[in-house]
């Protein structure tokens, strides 16, 4: 009523209330554009925003929205800019537009239009200009700047630290998706899961179902909790987390509750979940046998482009049913999507089956340059078995072993013979170690001929010790004297003969 007097003196003010009445609390949009118009006849730049974005949010009448965007950029409108940028960059694809929009709405400081600006070159890869736009947001306080920034910081320069203090700043700002992501940083790359379910709790207190769905996971796979992995799946699929009703299937299949796992999956693949449709086919692939239904439910998670599922689906036709012009198919699919297990595969399947050591070496490299410690031992037995490259042999068991391959360590000892001197040096200067590889040289130190050599070692590299070997004749290494203490050759012919050459002692 007042509004509509204040319309009649002409008051563009009551105009754009009345339109924003109609626009936001009674969802008429008819009439909500006819005061805005009003308003626009008078030149209003606030009408002129108000009916862009009824034109961009409610009605996806995207030139009416531009139309009215640029009315208000010509009449000084700082929120215009962005919102054009915004359409040109999410609806048109239009990256040259979006940027020229983005500039000028940074000439006006507005943040959002840098972090956005930084979003761009992001996806063009040109990361510098990245993170040169949000830390100008960052200094702006701009939280969605901080985790972009946080985001390059872990996934692309693998620098955590750096990482870590842009999430920080986010989380201090209340940003629960900076929450997560430490969260995941702790989780996948540094294995401190206290410290994940810290950041994901405190993003659940601000109801994050991803959150709720990630410390699930953390309790079935890490902790084996299956109460509290419940728990969590629960309080997610209560904020419609379908990744949750995919977890609470896998908890009951845990149970071998086979028919409510069915059931919760069934429910997630009718909205898409291509993981439960990767599950259910596990469950008749691996528990009722049924290799078609397993086939079934594969072909549905490979129409989404899911890698798992066709390594899967090529394993079935390999292992069962021994179609192996299927199985390089579907295993060559996932390769196409960087899947390491599947060059393994394939690897395998040409060395075993077909006897093509070249593309077994080949299909292997692949999968060990994606830290495949199983392509690494293979790899090393073909040089070994075959080829009788004891070299290359010993390069990848040592890459496996670096890996905590086992089977690897086990092989180590033939290519050395059985001599437990050679396999203890090989060991020692592998740089990296773990505790495979701590366990064996703590075993191999008791053995004599290990223990000569490092008192040896010790006590004649203290006197540089070096003179022309007896043996290979090269005076350019650290030399130790045989056990007749009268003939000296090098540490490295040392590790190779088991008496002295010359007297037999």
């Amino acid at each position: 009523k007042y509004y509509l007097m204040a319309i009649e003196k002409e008051d563009n003010y009551a105009m754009i209330n009345l339109g924003n009445l109609y626009n936001i609390v009674e969802k008429d949009y008819e009439n909500a554009k006819k005061y805005y118009l009003m308003a626009i006849e008078k030149e209003d730049n606030y009408a002129m925003i108000n009916l862009g974005n009824l034109y961009n949010i409610v009605e996806k009448d995207y030139e009416n929205a531009k139309k009215y965007y640029l009315m208000a950029i010509e009449k000084g409108n700082k929120d215009a800019i962005i919102n054009l940028g915004n359409i040109y960059y999410n609806i048109e694809n239009d990256c040259d537009n979006a940027k020229k929009y983005y500039l000028m709405a940074i000439e006006k400081e507005n943040e959002s239009a840098m972090n956005n600006l930084g979003n761009i070159y992001y996806v063009e890869k040109d990361y510098e200009n990245a993170k040169k736009y949000w830390l100008m947001a960052v200094e702006k306080e701009n939280d969605l700047a901080m985790i972009n920034l946080g985001n390059i910081y872990n996934i692309v320069e693998k620098d955590y630290e750096n990482a870590k203090k842009y999430y920080l700043m986010a989380i201090e700002k209340g940003n629960d998706y900076a929450m997560i992501n430490l969260g995941n940083l702790y989780y996948e790359v540094e294995k401190d899961y206290k410290n994940a379910k810290k950041y994901w709790l405190m993003a659940i207190e601000k109801g994050n179902d991803c959150a709720m769905d990630y410390l699930g996971n953390l309790y079935y796979n890490i902790e084996k909790d299956y109460e509290n992995a419940k728990k969590y799946y629960l309080m997610a699929i209560e904020k419609g987390n379908n990744d949750a009703i995919n977890g609470l299937g896998s908890i009951y299949l845990i149970a071998k509750d086979y028919e409510n796992a069915k059931k919760y999956w069934l429910m997630v693949i009718e909205k898409g979940n291509d993981l439960a449709m990767i599950n259910l086919g596990n469950l008749y692939y691996d528990i009722e046998k049924d290799y078609e239904n397993a086939k079934k439910y594969w072909l549905m998670a490979i129409e989404k482009g899911n890698d798992f599922a066709m390594y899967n689906l090529g394993n079935l036709y390999y292992d069962i049913e021994k179609d192996y012009e299927n199985a390089k198919k579907y295993w060559l699919m996932a390769i196409e999507k960087g899947n390491d297990f599947a060059m393994y595969n394939l690897g395998n399947l040409y060395y075993d089956t077909e006897k093509d050591y070249e593309n077994a070496k080949k299909y292997w490299l692949m999968a060990i340059e994606k830290g495949n410690d199983f392509a690494m031992y293979n790899l090393g037995n073909l040089y070994y078995d075959i080829e009788k490259d004891y070299e290359n042999a010993k390069k990848y068991y040592l890459m496996a072993i670096e890996k905590g391959n086992e089977l690897a360590i086990n092989n180590l000892g033939l290519l050395c013979g059985g001599n437990y001197l050679k396999m203890y040096v090989c060991l020692k200067e592998i740089t990296n170690r773990n505790e495979l590889i701590d366990n064996k040289i703590k075993e191999l130190k008791k053995n004599k001929k290990v223990i000569e050599y490092e008192n040896k070692l010790a006590y004649f590299g203290e006197l540089n010790n070096i003179k022309e070997c007896m043996i290979c004749f090269k005076n350019d290494k650290l030399h130790l004297l045989m056990e007749c203490m009268r003939h000296d050759i090098c540490k490295d012919c040392f590790l190779e003969v088991k008496k002295c050459p010359y007297c037999r002692y």
